[in-house]
């Protein structure tokens, strides 16, 4: 997994073999309110594979874990993925799970 952060929006990116995943979070504590903007970088240039809100379900399930396993308080503000990557949209749990995780543990940002 590649780990970045610009702007903002912390990153990750995950390829295995022919699958490849991206996930941009931007992050705020979690008893701050409002609502959670879901964008799909690639709108319009390839037919999609991923549906919004199951990307979107999948990351909150991801940040519950996360935030349950390292004691930290984070709900997204921005969840960015590219609807041609690979299905299913369940990595997304895995890849939310690992940014918070890699955020926890003072890893690196390039």
């Amino acid at each position: 997994m590649h780990f970045s952060q610009a702007n903002g929006v912390y990153r990750v990116v995950r390829v295995t073999g022919p699958k490849h995943n991206l996930l941009g979070l931007r992050l705020a504590p979690r008893d701050e309110g409002g609502s959670v903007e879901v964008i799909d970088l690639e709108t319009g240039r390839s037919p999609p594979r991923l549906a919004p809100e199951d990307v979107k379900t999948a990351v909150l399930r991801g940040l519950q874990r996360a935030n349950d396993s390292f004691a930290t308080h984070y709900r997204p503000l921005r969840i960015e993925f590219v609807g041609s990557d690979s299905p299913p949209a369940g990595a997304y749990e895995e890849l939310a799970f690992a940014l918070v995780a890699h955020l926890a543990g003072g890893g690196d940002w390039k």
